[in-house]
């Protein structure tokens, strides 16, 4: 018997014929899918089974953030209105020495929560701070995971790390890292796997970049990096390869389709072909490059890279470097920014939009047999959008997938399905206590405020 049937709802598929089902169903046995088709054909295979109606709803497969720092859920506001280097090394950099367990914990609690509201069933976290933190959240939470720990093994002159956030050299670096793995792939039901990461690629040795690519390799899976970020991480690169980072890793002979490339705003069409030839995945953060001035989506070549044929997903990134925590966000940017930067109305349909929030962001993390699309033998990981909300009204057969790009957002997400598991209903999350996680996740903040001392302050008086 199946463990659910999801019921009633207008089921978009993103299989291959891409269909889309009037009064469809999914059945779940095990966390996988059984079934999709038609509600009347499959309803009565199923009788007694745990329902979820979806009656009203569009029934998508979980979208996927490749891009998104759950250590960072504290930082919001800290990093606003600053530039690059102020970001890194004035608020960042020292937010992440300050921070300790219990408050990594409780910020991949809090971001654990907006990424299931925003229907957001899988993440890939880049990396920072108590790894296993994240860990333990993430299997609270229920989410789905590509955790890791970020590695950064140099300071260039005149930018110093903090020394509590450096790798203890190469050998540490990767012991770490299989700790990390040894300790968390693999658990919760399968839903946490661990990655390899390199921070930057400013802050990294080539020993330690190919340190990481040999381990991704060994436990068959990525690694994560910022690469290419804007101008002042192209120049930083420069200074201490004389390339930008492409060519500087095609230099060192490691290009391959294990790298997980964060931004790429900034990437010349020789890049573009040494990303496609190497099959080199890329994590589009549009809201962050709004937010901080990176230029990806007025110069980030993305139609280009994915005309090429590289698997380009979409990010969030962080609260600290685009303070918002929303999918349809990122489906908006990336397909409504092309066309204002191309001036080409046809250049970036919503369709796309949606695969890069589904099925790229599953190529991107090695998972397209497993994720990213509602079919027979995937994991049940499925979100439910109010086909009656206000944004989405007047809805036609011809505007389903536009209306769900251009005009939904993240408060027409009632309910989400994690490896069959429902873990949002009815926008409520009935295995935590919300109104805790809040209030830690303030109390937190406000405690790493007080010990940070950061030049920030309001610009407005108080009274």
């Amino acid at each position: 018997m199946a463990e659910l049937l999801v019921t009633g709802g207008t089921v978009v598929t993103l299989d291959a014929r891409r269909r889309i089902i009037r009064d469809g169903a999914v059945a779940v046995r095990d966390g996988r899918i059984v079934e999709v088709g038609k509600a009347a054909a499959i309803e009565p295979r199923y009788p007694g089974v745990e329902r979820l109606s979806a009656a009203g709803h569009i029934v998508l497969p979980g979208f996927i953030d490749v891009h998104h720092h759950a250590t960072q859920g504290l930082a919001k506001g800290i990093a606003d209105d600053c530039t690059f280097w102020q970001w890194c090394y004035e608020r960042i950099f020292p937010y992440d020495a300050a921070l300790t367990e219990e408050d990594v914990y409780w910020s991949a609690l809090f971001v654990g929560l907006e990424l299931l509201r925003s229907g957001i069933t899988c993440f890939a976290d880049p990396g920072g701070p108590h790894p296993e933190a994240v860990a333990r959240a993430v299997a609270e939470v229920g989410l789905r995971s590509v955790i890791s720990l970020h590695t950064w093994d140099r300071s260039p002159a005149g930018r110093p790390l903090p020394e509590s956030v450096r790798s203890a050299g190469v050998d540490g670096a990767v012991a770490a890292t299989r700790r990390l793995m040894d300790a968390w792939d693999g658990k919760a039901d399968g839903r946490i796997r661990v990655s390899c990461a390199v921070r930057t690629l400013t802050n990294a040795s080539p020993e330690l970049i190919r340190a990481m690519l040999a381990l991704a390799r060994e436990r068959d899976t990525i690694v994560q990096v910022h690469t290419a970020v804007n101008d002042d991480h192209n120049r930083w690169v420069k200074e201490e390869t004389g390339l930008t980072p492409i060519n500087y890793l095609a230099s060192l002979g490691v290009l391959t389709d294990r790298w997980l490339f964060a931004h790429c705003a900034r990437i010349s069409d020789e890049e573009v072909a040494l990303v496609a030839r190497h099959g080199a995945k890329v994590a589009h953060c549009a809201g962050s490059s709004f937010h901080s001035a990176y230029g990806s989506v007025a110069h980030g070549k993305i139609p280009q890279l994915i005309e090429a044929g590289v698997t380009v997903a979409l990010g969030c990134d962080a609260v600290a470097s685009n303070n918002r925590i929303d999918m349809f966000q990122e489906m908006y940017l990336v397909a409504g920014g092309q066309k204002d930067t191309h001036r080409i109305g046809t250049v970036f349909p919503a369709e796309q939009a949606l695969e890069m929030a589904t099925l790229r962001g599953a190529e991107a993390i090695l998972s397209a047999d497993e994720l990213g699309s509602l079919e027979l033998g995937k994991r049940a990981d499925l979100v439910l959008v109010d086909a009656r909300s206000p944004s989405m009204v007047p809805l036609h057969e011809f505007s389903l997938v536009p209306n769900l790009v251009y005009c939904a957002s993240k408060r027409d997400v009632t309910s989400v399905v994690v490896d069959g598991r429902i873990v949002m209903q009815d926008r409520a999350f009935p295995h935590l206590d919300e109104a805790r996680i809040r209030d830690e996740a303030q109390a937190h903040g406000a405690q790493l405020m007080a010990r940070l001392k950061l030049p920030v302050a309001s610009r407005w008086s108080w009274e």
